[in-house]
């Protein structure tokens, strides 16, 4: 037995501290396992809050999506709208915005001088019938000059489109009958149409006034018809309203129609001697329209107009009408442009009496 004891107090002794160990282990195992419960618990607490962040995220995402296919949506009709003004403003700076400008020119002198076979050898040169003496006032549209220009200008459609213009210049030629009685209507158009070109071309231009005279009186004498005619209230009316700003006078063109019958009176006489002797027998009826424009306004022309033999026996008309429009086609496109219309000057041997 006594050897025994020593063996039964060593076994004793590890049973003693086994279980000092295993409680010691359980403790410390416990302590563990609450530790990991607890930081389970946070887990599932931290997943539970990231799954809510992720559903909140892929929501918002979702609604992101829809608003990018709304402005996509919105881009496409956008890029149609687009294409459908792109067309639109190609073919609007394609096209061409027309301009007409209107110089008017008023045709004075007394019946039968040739008033209206010189409008007629403009508006319509075609036609060589015979006319009938003026019995009322008439207004013709006569093309002169169509030109582009260099600059572009607002498109009527839409201001901001700039585009090219095509300018049409035109006389307005006004036919008067040659009674003393219509001379007070040729001031007041005469007024009208200096107030109207104005504004419509926002240049300080005024009216062109054709005196015409028959040529043949200057070998023949004067008669009482022209003399009574060119001293009537016309002229002096005329300076009045030029002074008062009320007319301008752009252009004064002196016409000596029928030159064949003065030449046939003076054969052989150079053309320059026979125009000095009419402004000379014509200088009491001129004197009136002294006053009325500056004297590099004035110019003087031999013309036939003779409705018998239009197509053989005429003269001068297209120098009137160049002479015409000279001032107006300088002021709208240039001097440059002007040999375009004038093949031949005016003579100015007049232009003194005017000084």
């Amino acid at each position: 037995m006594e050897a025994l004891a020593p063996i039964i107090a060593a076994i004793i002794g590890a049973a003693i501290s086994g279980a000092v160990t295993w409680w010691h282990m359980k403790g410390s195992l416990s302590q563990q396992n609450s530790v990991l419960v607890a930081q389970l618990r946070s887990s599932g607490k931290e997943t539970e809050r990231l799954t809510s962040q992720l559903r909140s995220k892929q929501q918002e995402l979702s609604s992101a999506q829809q608003q990018v296919n709304l402005k996509q949506q919105q881009v496409d009709c956008l890029s149609q709208f687009k294409k459908k003004y792109e067309d639109v403003r190609g073919k609007l700076e394609s096209s061409l915005v027309v301009t007409d400008y209107v110089q008017p020119v008023i045709l004075t002198g007394p019946r039968y001088v040739g008033k209206t076979s010189l409008l007629m050898q403009w508006h319509a040169p075609w036609n060589h019938s015979r006319l009938n003496s003026t019995q009322t006032h008439k207004a013709s549209i006569v093309p002169i000059y169509d030109f582009k220009r260099n600059n572009i200008e607002p498109h009527f459609a839409d201001p901001e489109i700039l585009t090219a213009v095509h300018v049409h210049l035109k006389l307005r030629v006004h036919d008067f009958p040659g009674e003393l009685g219509a001379q007070g209507s040729i001031v007041e158009l005469a007024s009208q149409e200096t107030r109207l070109l104005r504004r419509s071309t926002g240049k300080d231009l005024g009216v062109v006034l054709i005196c015409m005279f028959d040529a043949e009186e200057t070998a023949k004498g004067l008669t009482q018809s022209t003399i009574e005619y060119y001293n009537g209230e016309l002229f002096v009316s005329l300076r009045k309203f030029v002074a008062h700003g009320q007319v301008g006078i752009e252009r004064l063109i002196l016409v000596f129609n029928k030159y064949d019958l003065l030449a046939k009176r003076y054969g052989g006489e150079a053309d320059e001697i026979l125009l000095k002797n009419c402004l000379k027998t014509y200088a009491s009826v001129i004197a009136p329209l002294r006053g009325i424009c500056n004297a590099e306004r004035v110019c003087e022309v031999f013309t036939i107009l003779d409705r018998d033999d239009l197509a053989k026996n005429n003269r001068g008309a297209p120098i009137v009408l160049g002479e015409a429009a000279r001032n107006f086609v300088a002021a709208m496109a240039g001097e440059k442009r002007l040999h375009e219309i004038i093949e031949q000057s005016a003579t100015t041997h007049a232009a003194p009496m005017f000084s």
